[in-house]
């Protein structure tokens, strides 16, 4: 349903972007329970991205694993200009996915700044050194 909303939404959506539906699996961590997406490495892989927004699958789960399924791929799939959005970063456990994509870019010598934009819900985003002028909107 949210492919056809998305898609019925955007009529003019660029011939490189892709949907790719992947089922949602329920995981086990220290003891809480997080969603992922089934294959999401593979279904990315061996590819780079500019524009990754990290809105799934649901993080209202687990307090503490929101939305990790990016952590594995990082920094593989970034083109040297990117931008990575995070939907929902009010709860803790996005929060969490943020610092730790943070450690990987800093673990990989990769320069990058970061916003946060509150409204009814926070978004952050983090963006390659280019595009840093992004944080100050």
């Amino acid at each position: 349903e949210w492919i056809n909303f998305f898609v019925n939404g955007w009529p003019h959506l660029s011939d490189k972007s892709r949907i790719k539906l992947l089922p949602i699996v329920l995981y086990q961590k220290n003891n809480e329970q997080y969603y992922a997406y089934q294959g999401f490495t593979d279904a990315v892989k061996n590819e780079k991205y500019e524009l990754i927004c990290v809105d799934g699958p649901f993080g209202y789960m687990s307090r503490q694993y929101s939305r990790k399924d990016i952590i594995e791929c990082l920094p593989d799939i970034l083109a040297e200009k990117f931008i990575i959005l995070f939907d929902d970063c009010d709860r803790l456990g996005e929060r969490n996915t943020v610092a730790e994509v943070e450690q990987v870019l800093l673990k990989n010598n990769i320069e990058y700044s970061k916003g946060l934009y509150h409204g009814e819900k926070v978004v952050v985003i983090i963006v390659s050194k280019e595009w840093g002028f992004l944080c100050s909107v």
